[in-house]
């Protein structure tokens, strides 16, 4: 999908921007595991006992956060158009730009 996506875009602008591309993706990959690392723990110590480091509540509210999340990527994976950006880049059937 991102090799279309880049590949989608040096043609539309004729200009290859390979790098910003995997730069981006380098900082979205890295802002989810940080924030997946900040949540996680946060959630599972909620309703622990005293002395415990886990929580059923938590439990429970860890897998409805991350069902939300994955019902959110869902969504905005639906929302990618691939018979465009196929039908563009095969328009540039021979490759160049």
């Amino acid at each position: 999908m991102m090799a279309d996506v880049i590949r989608y875009d040096t043609v539309k602008t004729g200009v290859n921007q390979e790098g910003t591309f995997a730069a981006a993706k380098s900082f979205v990959t890295k802002m989810g595991t940080s924030i997946a690392t900040m949540i996680v723990p946060s959630l599972v110590v909620v309703g622990a006992a005293t002395g415990q480091s886990v929580g059923r509540q938590g439990l429970l509210l860890t897998a409805v956060v991350g069902g939300a999340f994955t019902l959110i990527s869902v969504a905005i994976y639906a929302m990618y158009r691939e018979k465009e950006i196929r039908s563009v880049i095969r328009g540039n059937a021979k490759g160049a730009v």
